[in-house]
């Protein structure tokens, strides 16, 4: 996310899907192409350090908003915006799974099926 934040799209793109899965296992990431010569050097060593393929050498999420962490104010804030709403939308999703399920179970006599 972090790297979309920053850069404005994901950091592995291919068509199609598997080779995604091939680029997210090589780990080659480009920070040459705008707008990596502006951003700090810390900032891109943090998304570097986020990216790693290794799981055991890959910064945790609590890493990463611990206020060691060289993020901007505003970055950060917008970080824990998006955590929250992803909470938020996973509350309302339910909400409306349960809202739809009770409603199509009503209509089908207690079954759940139409």
């Amino acid at each position: 996310m972090l790297y979309i934040l920053l850069r404005g799209v994901p950091p592995f793109r291919a068509e199609p899907e598997h080779r995604i899965f091939n680029a997210i296992l090589k780990g080659h990431v480009d920070f040459t192409s705008d707008p990596w010569p502006s951003i700090s050097h810390q900032a891109k060593d943090l998304v570097k350090k986020m990216l790693t393929s290794d799981p055991k050498q890959r910064l945790t999420a609590h890493q990463v908003l611990s206020p060691d962490t060289p993020l901007d104010n505003a970055v950060l804030g917008r970080l824990k915006q998006f955590k929250a709403m992803n909470n938020f939308k996973k509350v309302a999703l339910r909400v409306l799974y349960n809202c739809g399920y009770r409603e199509r179970n009503a209509r089908c006599g207690g079954s759940g099926l139409l």
